[in-house]
């Protein structure tokens, strides 16, 4: 499968997507200086920096390689990045070989070359680097290797941010690059939700509403629909707001009701739903909102997140 050439920028980006650099920092005092100057944008980073990388510092060598895919000081060089990047990567630093390895992935100031891409990726994941651990676990879904990339999906989510765990569990709720498996996703939507993703929130509040990959729960349905609702979810909202005026998993009650359904109305992404919200809200009788109840899909989603 021929990937597609990504912007340079994204090559250096990626790590702050997925998890802050966590590797030791160089501790020379010219490496502490040229981030000084880099960030003032002085032109002295460059050589403070090729001072370090000429005693050996791995650390100069990868900053020197982002400072060229950056495009500051002498502007943007791609091949003098990969150039930086191969020298910080046969001193063994992780960053420095995921770096690397994305170069050859997308053909940025190397030719495309996905098994030494892959190679990079492998030296990288074995020092524990999140973000080769990621780009094994795609290139393996490419190839149609589920198991070897769902491996690698598990060893990076682990330690990655609530947003790629929501992304995990997309993953393995749709099969996208993994083999299907709605008990796994259910798993990767509660540690997201855990740590505040409101779309985890509710999407594991549908698992439990459908009872898909767990046991059917109304009461785990509404605890998750109600946080993912206080963070502004809108679809929650207005599921939370049926459950209120139905008692579904929760005691009736029409002014929580009425106050959801309002905030849901807010959304015009609900057209289909305004009007038997707007029923509701004018005080009909109990039967419309049962029919305001009908009107959640049946997989519990609704139209937007």
């Amino acid at each position: 499968m021929k990937r597609t050439k990504t912007p340079y920028s994204s090559l250096v980006d990626v790590s702050r997507q997925l998890r802050s650099d966590a590797s030791p920092r160089l501790r020379s005092r010219q490496f502490h200086r040229a981030n000084a100057d880099r960030k003032n944008g002085s032109e002295k980073a460059t050589m403070l920096l090729r001072i370090g990388a000429a005693r050996g510092d791995a650390r100069a060598m990868l900053e020197l390689g982002d400072y060229y895919s950056r495009g500051l000081g002498s502007g943007h060089n791609a091949k003098a990045a990969a150039a930086w990047y191969r020298r910080a990567a046969m001193h063994g630093d992780p960053d420095a070989q995921f770096r690397l390895g994305w170069c050859y992935d997308f053909g940025l100031g190397l030719s495309q070359n996905y098994n030494k891409a892959e190679c990079w990726y492998e030296k990288a994941a074995a020092q524990g680097n999140i973000n080769a651990q990621f780009a094994l676990a795609r290139c393996y879904g490419e190839r149609g290797q589920l198991q070897a990339a769902a491996t690698f999906w598990r060893m990076a989510g682990n330690r990655c941010s609530a947003d790629a765990q929501f992304d995990l569990g997309e993953r393995f709720e749709t099969g996208d690059g993994v083999q299907l498996d709605i008990a796994e996703a259910a798993i990767w939507y509660r540690r997201a939700a855990e740590r505040g993703h409101r779309t985890a929130q509710f999407n594991l509040g549908v698992l439990y509403c459908t009872g898909s990959g767990v046991k059917p729960d109304r009461t785990e349905m509404v605890k998750w629909w109600r946080k993912a609702a206080l963070q502004g979810h809108a679809q929650a909202r207005y599921n939370l707001a049926v459950c209120y005026a139905t008692g579904d998993g929760i005691q009736k009650d029409a002014n929580k009701a009425g106050r959801y359904f309002r905030l849901a109305v807010r959304d015009s992404a609900y057209v289909p739903q305004l009007n038997l919200t707007r029923v509701f809200l004018c005080g009909e009788d109990e039967n419309d909102v049962h029919m305001a109840h009908a009107s959640i899909p049946a997989d519990c989603r609704g139209a937007a997140a």
